[in-house]
C-alpha cells in the first residue's frame, strides 16, 4: 500500500474535524486565521500519524507487526489496506484536493479581511 493514500486519509480526517469550526467563524464574522491554522496543523499531523506503519515497515519492522490489528490505532491503517489495494494515483489526487481546499480557505480569509 502506498503511503500517499494513507496520508490523504489523515489530511481529510483533520479537515473534516475542523471545517465546522471555520464555517462557524465565517457565520459569526470573526477572525479566520486561528481556525484555518489549526485545520492545517491538525490535518498534517493526522496525515503523519496515518503513515506511521508505512514508516515502520521502511525502517525494517517485521510485516507481522506492521499489518497487525494493533496498528489500527493509526487511522485504521491495516484495515484500510485490506479494503483498498493500491492507491498511489488516487492518494496524490486526494492530497491535491485537500491542499486546494486549504488554499481556497486562506484566500477566503484574506478576502474577508480586506473587505
Amino acid at each position: 500500500m502506498h503511503s500517499s493514500l494513507h496520508f490523504a486519509l489523515g489530511v481529510w480526517c483533520g479537515i473534516c474535524l475542523l471545517l465546522p469550526r471555520i464555517f462557524k467563524a465565517l457565520r459569526a464574522n470573526s477572525r479566520l486565521a486561528e481556525p484555518i491554522g489549526q485545520l492545517i496543523l491538525a490535518s498534517y499531523a493526522l496525515g503523519a500519524v496515518a503513515i506511521v506503519p508505512n514508516l515502520l515497515r521502511q525502517m525494517g519492522c517485521p510485516e507481522e507487526v506492521c499489518a497487525s490489528p494493533l496498528m489500527n490505532i493509526f487511522l485504521l491503517h491495516p484495515l484500510f489496506d485490506k479494503i483498498y489495494a493500491g492507491g498511489m494515483l488516487i492518494g496524490e489526487t486526494t492530497i491535491l484536493t485537500a491542499f486546494t481546499l486549504q488554499y481556497m480557505l486562506m484566500l477566503v480569509a484574506i478576502r474577508k479581511r480586506h473587505k
